[in-house]
C-alpha cells in the first residue's frame, strides 16, 4: 500500500472521532487510502480538462483548444492500451474471482501446472465467473464504456470543428 502521508492514519481517525464514526468504519477506509490519493489526482486531471475545453471554447483560443483535444486522445490511447496491459492482471483476477484458468480449456492446463492450489481446482474457470458477474450487472458496464468512448470521440471532434472555425473567422468581438 502507497504511504503517500504519512500521518494519513492518524489525521483520519481523528476526523472520523469527530464524526463519532464506528471503528470498523475507520479501519475499512483506512486500507484504501491510496485509491482516495488516487480519485483526487483523477479529479485534478479532469479538472484541467474541463478548464481546457471550457475556457479554450468560451475565449476561442486556439492553444487552450488544442490541448484539450490532444489530453482527451491521450486519455483515450491510455484506456485502450490498459485494455491490453490488463491480461497481465491475471492472478490478481483469478484470486479475487476465486477462479481457475482463463477458460474451460486452460483450465486443465492450469491444474496439472499446479497453477491452481487448494480448493481452486473445483472452483469454475474464470471465463464463466466473469461473465456471470458481468452478465448479473447486466449491460450497464457495456453501456458506460461505449457511452465513455463516444463522449470522447465528440469532444475531440468538436473541440478540433472549434478550432477550425476560429481559425478561420479569428476571435469575435461581443462587446
Amino acid at each position: 500500500m502507497a504511504n503517500l502521508d504519512k500521518n494519513f492514519d492518524n489525521n483520519f481517525r481523528e476526523f472520523a472521532q469527530k464524526l463519532k464514526l464506528d471503528n470498523k468504519i475507520i479501519d475499512l477506509l483506512a486500507q484504501y487510502q491510496s485509491c482516495l490519493w488516487i480519485l483526487v489526482a483523477v479529479g485534478a486531471l479532469l479538472l484541467v480538462v474541463g478548464f481546457l475545453g471550457c475556457c479554450g471554447a468560451a475565449c476561442e483560443s486556439l492553444v487552450l483548444l488544442s490541448l484539450f483535444s490532444i489530453l482527451i486522445l491521450i486519455l483515450s490511447l491510455i484506456e485502450f492500451a490498459e485494455t491490453v496491459d490488463g491480461r497481465k492482471n491475471l492472478k490478481p483476477i483469478e484470486d479475487l474471482l476465486q477462479c481457475c484458468g482463463a477458460t474451460i480449456e486452460t483450465k486443465q492446463t492450469y491444474i496439472k501446472e499446479n497453477l491452481c492450489p487448494g480448493e481452486l481446482k473445483d472452483k469454475e474457470d474464470c471465463y464463466t465467473s466473469l461473465t456471470g458477474k458481468i452478465d448479473s450487472m447486466g449491460n450497464g458496464l457495456f453501456l458506460c464504456g461505449i457511452l465513455l468512448l463516444l463522449v470522447q470521440f465528440f469532444s475531440i471532434m468538436f473541440s478540433n470543428i472549434l478550432c477550425k472555425a476560429f481559425q478561420e473567422h479569428g476571435p469575435i468581438n461581443y462587446a
